[in-house]
């Protein structure tokens, strides 16, 4: 009889090497066998795949191509958090304050209400039943009444320096830039910085869309809408673009067609404006006029020539509100289970913050410093360019990820880090992967076009956790495909005693 054909055949090579690995004292050929059969799965022709698995006491066990460098994604967060979890601990909270200068006169405060973000990435969020937008603007204004303000002479002033000046990295795509998972980067986000935007599709594919709203509602903003529809069942293919600062924003791509209602979610381009205009309408809302506005602290070209300049903020200020964020081992934990790429980008720019520098390029520097101390993680391979893993210019080995994840074991801050983790068939990112093996899985996944990695811990039959990471690069075929291809070498993990 001939050799079984495509799928089939790799079926039978799969389940040979899976035997031979799931017997006691399993040889690297038999684990070798099994990744170069991965290769060999549809769409994996141009593909490289790297692999590193760890006994529990961190020894290595086996290691295909995993000192190569390869593309994370979005398994960087992991290598953040780490770092985050080992610098600030746990138990860290990020602090937002609501400030006040000038006197107040028969009511009026004859100066500015200041919004100052040190970094909370959480602000106004409504995730793991936090308070949300809507309780927290009343909050604001509660306090400003309690100041005994009524009228306000000046303006409402957004202010993010903390962490300097609005940035994103430079290695993140145009067609990224103000989309929700792509948002510009200041110490002050309000509500993660989020726009929500509602659309009607015609049934002719090619023909212009509708945009019916924008929430919230902010003044001054220019919507360019260049969307069009798709065919039916496309989905989302709507990019928005716009850069730092600006507030105009457009809309580019497809929708699909025929839709009443289609919903988009996009990112302020200007953080800080847009959190201080969500107050400025709250204010007014509730009857307390604000004479001058909403602004940022970063003074618009405009108004400074080509430098732009930081609006002094008086010595004399009064502090009318403190808030903190939850525990930083509650914030790791939505990171990396929901894959929030704003929260990672805050992490890293604290981390320059920790060291002088909270600039992108600060928060790069004192990861890799930081990984430098820990030896057998990035020693060669490894190149940082944003805190996410969204910029194409990341590599790491598995080799590294790898360790991170046996060095993390071995910290006080342990169990945060472990439960951070989406678990397998259960929770975030993780709970269409392996649902037969429940829970027995705990990693955090990446994926990008051509991409899919995953590093965690697999509990073999004992319970025993194995550190791993694997890595597929410039693969043909999709992120379920993907994913479906590395179920073989998952059910191999899954079989350790």
């Amino acid at each position: 009889m001939g050799r079984p054909q495509g799928l089939l055949w790799l079926f039978v090579s799969f389940f040979s090497a899976f035997t031979a690995i799931a017997q006691p004292g399993a040889s690297v050929a038999a684990w070798s066998q099994l990744l170069e059969k991965l290769e060999q799965s549809p769409g994996f022709s141009a593909a490289q795949v790297g692999f590193s698995l760890m006994q529990p006491d961190g020894q290595v066990l086996f290691g295909y191509q995993d000192q190569r460098a390869f593309l994370p994604a979005s398994t960087l967060k992991a290598v953040v958090c780490a770092a985050a979890l080992d610098i600030f601990g746990p138990d860290h909270r990020f602090q937002t304050t609501l400030l006040v200068d000038g006197t107040v006169q028969d009511s009026v405060l004859q100066g500015n209400v200041w919004l100052v973000g040190q970094g909370d990435p959480s602000l106004g969020s409504n995730r793991a039943g936090l308070p949300g937008a809507e309780a927290l603007l009343k909050e604001w204004v509660s306090a400003v009444r309690a100041a005994g303000i009524s009228r306000i002479s000046g303006q409402v002033i957004g202010d993010g320096r903390f962490y300097g000046a609005p940035e994103v990295p430079g290695g993140w795509a145009w067609d990224d830039m103000s989309n929700y998972y792509a948002p510009v980067l200041t110490g002050l986000s309000f509500d993660e910085n989020r726009s929500f935007l509602t659309f009607k599709t015609p049934a002719q594919v090619g023909a212009p869309t509708v945009l019916l709203s924008v929430k919230p509602n902010l003044p001054g903003w220019l919507w360019v809408n260049e969307c069009r529809s798709g065919s039916p069942g496309s989905g989302d293919q709507c990019y928005l673009y716009a850069a730092p600062g600006f507030k105009t924003i457009y809309a580019r791509g497809t929708l699909p067609a025929g839709q009443s209602e289609f919903s988009v979610e996009g990112a302020w381009p200007d953080p800080d404006l847009a959190a201080a205009q969500r107050l400025l309408l709250a204010l007014q809302a509730a009857g307390i006029a604000v004479e001058q506005g909403a602004a940022s602290a970063l003074l618009t070209p405009e108004a400074s020539g080509f430098s732009p300049e930081w609006k002094a903020r008086p010595e004399m200020v009064r502090e009318i509100w403190v808030g903190y964020s939850p525990a930083l081992r509650d914030l790791v934990r939505w990171t990396n289970e929901k894959s929030l790429n704003s929260y990672a980008e805050s992490f890293l720019r604290a981390l320059g913050q920790q060291t002088g520098n909270p600039s992108v390029d600060g928060g790069r520097r004192a990861l890799a410093a930081w990984l430098k101390e820990r030896p057998r993680i990035a020693e060669t391979g490894w190149n940082l360019d944003d805190g996410s893993g969204l910029s194409r210019r990341n590599t790491v080995t598995p080799l590294g990820m790898a360790n991170i994840m046996v060095w993390s074991q071995r910290q006080s801050w342990a169990d945060a880090f472990y439960q951070s983790l989406p678990l397998s068939g259960q929770s975030g990112t993780l709970r269409n992967l392996m649902p037969e093996a429940p829970g027995r899985i705990a990693a955090k996944s990446g994926s990008l076009s051509g991409t899919r990695a995953y590093a965690g811990f697999v509990n073999g039959r004992s319970g025993q956790r194995y550190p791993f990471c694997v890595i597929v690069n410039n693969a043909e075929t999709g992120s379920p495909a993907l994913r479906t291809a590395l179920e073989p070498l998952f059910n191999a993990m899954l079989a350790l005693p």
